[in-house]
């Protein structure tokens, strides 16, 4: 795309794009005027579905642990069109306690001033001491990141909530905050209109919905199975794994990947607890009926076993074979 001339020529030129739609505080913006948020989705976390009105737009992702009922994480972006020039510390600072507000401090929100590629940003993180669902103590950590774009504004909210003994609780576990910054640490703002954003990115765009019709959608490379199929392939891959232990195979190394291997073929969380159920349960008969057959079939049990590949992100042409 040749360069424009001048701003003005750039604000002509999204102005005949779209009309302009009107922000909380009156601003008018323009309906896409280059800028984007970068921020990594939760490949399977369950939501993500962008909801629009007329002054911002709103994407949400959760994971939950029903069958120990141990946690619950969220992850909320959202984007307000034309709310420019706002003071990103003072809007951080007001969203972290908004968030824990409804609970006992466990210690003052905690800032952290950032400056990202010309733009203001702020981080704040704060727990504090709640109860849960099931009225047992519970601790709720949150992080907000407000970005203060050249058009737009942007606000991501992290927020884990669950057992105080739990050890995926981010204030407990050195890792599991690390990780939490890495995920903040990956969010920035691009203008697609006048700086060359990486197309790798295109995965973490969240932007204008007329955007996305500008290019090619990006390739999902993630091989999702339906449910009941992912389901079917857990339970046939579960016994052979089941009648393999019985026949002296070392399954340790796979079973430590297990979890890896079904949470790349499942939708969410959810689908994922349900595959690993069915494997358990399908490993456990296989095993117990491979000892009371004796090892007069182990040949051709081991054969197909050991033919499972070691790359996760191949695995599930193997568990294609049990469907």
């Amino acid at each position: 795309m040749p360069m424009l001339p001048s701003s003005r020529a750039v604000l002509t030129f999204a102005l005949a794009l779209v009309a302009a739609v009107t922000a909380p505080d009156g601003v008018r913006a323009n309906g896409f005027n280059g800028e984007i948020l970068l921020a990594p989705p939760p490949a399977t976390w369950s939501g993500g579905t962008a909801r629009r009105d007329t002054e911002r737009t709103v994407r949400e992702w959760t994971r939950t642990y029903p069958d120990s009922g141990r946690f619950t994480e969220t992850i909320r972006v959202v984007e307000f069109p034309g709310l420019a020039n706002k003071n990103a510390a003072a809007e951080a600072r007001e969203r972290i306690a908004r968030d824990t507000g409804d609970c006992k401090p466990s210690t003052p929100p905690t800032p952290l001033i950032l400056r990202k590629a010309g733009y203001a940003s702020a981080r704040y993180s704060a727990d504090c001491t709640t109860t849960g669902r099931d009225k047992k103590p519970a601790i709720r950590f949150s992080m907000v990141e407000v970005l203060a774009g050249e058009f737009n504004l942007y606000v991501v909210e992290r927020r884990w909530q669950g057992d105080p003994s739990d050890p995926a609780m981010p204030t407990a576990s050195p890792r599991v905050m690390a990780a939490w910054t890495g995920y903040f640490d990956q969010i920035r703002v691009c203008n697609t209109l006048s700086n060359p954003c990486d197309p790798a990115d295109l995965t973490m765009i969240h932007s204008h919905p007329r955007f996305t019709t500008m290019r090619k959608a990006p390739v999902v490379s993630k091989p999702v199975l339906a449910p009941d199929k992912s389901i079917k392939a857990a339970s046939g891959f579960g016994e052979l794994t089941g009648r393999a232990e019985a026949c002296k195979e070392d399954v340790k190394g796979l079973l430590g990947r297990v979890s890896q291997i079904f949470e790349n073929v499942t939708a969410n969380d959810a689908e994922r607890s349900k595959a690993l159920a069915a494997f358990d349960t399908a490993r456990s008969k296989g095993r117990a009926e491979q000892t009371k057959a004796g090892d007069a079939n182990c040949g051709s049990v081991l054969r197909d076993f050991r033919e499972h590949p070691v790359r996760i992100g191949v695995f599930h042409r193997y568990l294609e074979r049990f469907l």
